[in-house]
């Protein structure tokens, strides 16, 4: 979750001992967090992960964006298809975008990523060690809503264009209701609503599939 539980009921002004809504709390920061992170293509939180990337999608390239970023450091392997490491010093490394480019063994300039293999693996561990302020106020604002209507009873669904509003024993009303640009333009609008305006500037163009990055996995620790 891009906000703990702990720091959400912080935010909220609920004492640490009081776990009555902890169940809702721990929902409303998981589905706000996942849509996000969906909204902006990207994983925030810091993970590791290994990425295939074939000659055939970056052909002839000197440069590889890898999909997560930042990085948090510099990758741990670079791997041929005949399972042969790239000297990582022959890697050079832009963090912040998560950009590497490969020197060629002779002559010190960068050369194809793919000139002596058809494809490459890349592990690296990417994300922020602090997530953006930015980020973590979307986050305290949606669930914060989501909060408040829980605890005075309100319920609100959304149909098509018509909101209901009912507020047990005194009131319930049914209105039309046009959904805002921002509701409709993705999957994630009617949860992130115009908070969606505010990730905009986090949102990745970056996409896995043929033709473009290969494809990318968690790598998740075995545990015995």
């Amino acid at each position: 979750m891009l906000v703990s539980l702990v720091e959400m009921k912080s935010y909220l002004g609920i004492d640490s001992s009081d776990t009555t809504y902890d169940s809702f709390l721990t929902l409303q920061l998981e589905v706000v967090s996942d849509s996000i992170e969906g909204y902006c293509g990207r994983k925030f939180e810091v993970k590791n992960w290994t990425q295939t990337i074939y000659s055939s999608d970056l052909l002839n390239t000197d440069k590889v964006f890898l999909y997560q970023y930042p990085l948090t450091q510099n990758v741990t392997s670079v791997t041929k298809e005949d399972g042969t490491p790239i000297d990582l010093a022959d890697i050079v490394h832009v963090h912040s975008c998560g950009l590497i480019r490969r020197l060629a063994e002779e002559s010190g300039a960068f050369a194809s990523m793919f000139y002596d293999t058809n494809k490459i693996e890349v592990k690296y561990e990417s994300g922020f060690t602090v997530i953006p302020s930015q980020i973590r106020q979307v986050v305290y604002s949606l669930v914060s809503e989501s909060y408040s209507k829980k605890k005075v009873g309100i319920d609100v669904n959304f149909g098509s264009d018509v909101q209901r509003m009912s507020i047990p024993g005194v009131v319930s009303i049914d209105f039309d209701y046009t959904l805002n640009v921002n509701e409709r333009k993705s999957k994630y609008g009617m949860i992130l609503g115009n908070w969606a305006n505010v990730l905009d500037q986090f949102r990745s163009e970056r996409t896995v599939g043929a033709g473009t990055l290969g494809y990318i996995v968690e790598d998740v620790p075995v545990i015995p």
